[in-house]
């Protein structure tokens, strides 16, 4: 059922389930274990550097969140912008960021669109570990309420918290009110305005969400409050 190099990593791969043929330009998405893909080409110590990736990414997941109520978000790997185009054509020139990644609500597969919970990865070495668990955050926190619920400089901020990164210089322009990109379209639209730092924004959202964060001293006890969190603005009207 797995390819042979997956076949080496037969415990991550634990209920049996049959893998998903994503079509990528004339070939497949390659399964790699249960629930993770990557890019066809990579080489078998890609392969073997991506799922470790991913087991601390889930790791990370498990330390925060605990048992979940449905299984991890399924991870695709991408070297080339055009594999990340695959998943998303309209991410133009970002496509080609070393450190991309984003969550989406499904798949396109050989026998349709299929609603699945996913995110998308770029492999970037080092810090795809923590890339990856960023996305996983996001599709984490979907369990309870969808994005939307929650203003989007939390979002983000919650998930560099909980990655541990990207590494933030300090200072920030103290002018700036992060808390007012509470959209994602006025998130997005000041990240394309000129001279503005994406890491700096994504910096100071991490330092605006850690003063929450901050009375939960225990990775559990952090998840335990954003799910109760969630379920609240997934019930208000």
């Amino acid at each position: 059922m797995w390819k042979t190099t997956a076949l080496l990593f037969a415990c991550a791969c634990s209920t049996g389930a049959p893998p998903l043929h994503v079509p990528l330009g004339s070939a497949e998405m390659v399964p790699l274990a249960e629930r993770v893909y990557a890019e066809p080409g990579l080489s078998a110590d890609e392969h073997r550097a991506l799922l470790e990736a991913h087991r601390q990414a889930a790791a990370r997941i498990d330390e925060v969140f605990g048992p979940l109520p449905s299984p991890l978000a399924l991870t695709f790997f991408c070297k080339s912008a055009a594999c990340k185009l695959a998943f998303d054509a309209d991410l133009g020139a970002s496509a080609s960021s070393p450190d991309l990644g984003f969550a989406r609500d499904g798949v396109t597969t050989t026998s349709g669109w299929q609603v699945l919970n996913v995110v998308i990865v770029t492999t970037q070495g080092a810090t795809t570990a923590r890339t990856l668990t960023h996305e996983l955050v996001h599709a984490t926190m979907k369990n309870w309420a969808r994005y939307d619920a929650s203003p989007t400089w939390f979002n983000e901020g919650m998930a560099v918290v909980i990655a541990g990164g990207p590494e933030c210089p300090s200072p920030f322009d103290p002018a700036f009110d992060v808390t007012t990109l509470d959209t994602k379209e006025t998130w997005q639209a000041h990240l394309q305005k000129p001279g503005v730092s994406t890491r700096d924004i994504y910096c100071q959202a991490r330092d605006a969400a850690a003063k929450w964060a901050a009375r939960y001293r225990e990775p559990r006890a952090l998840g335990a409050a954003l799910r109760a969190r969630l379920s609240a603005l997934a019930r208000s009207p």
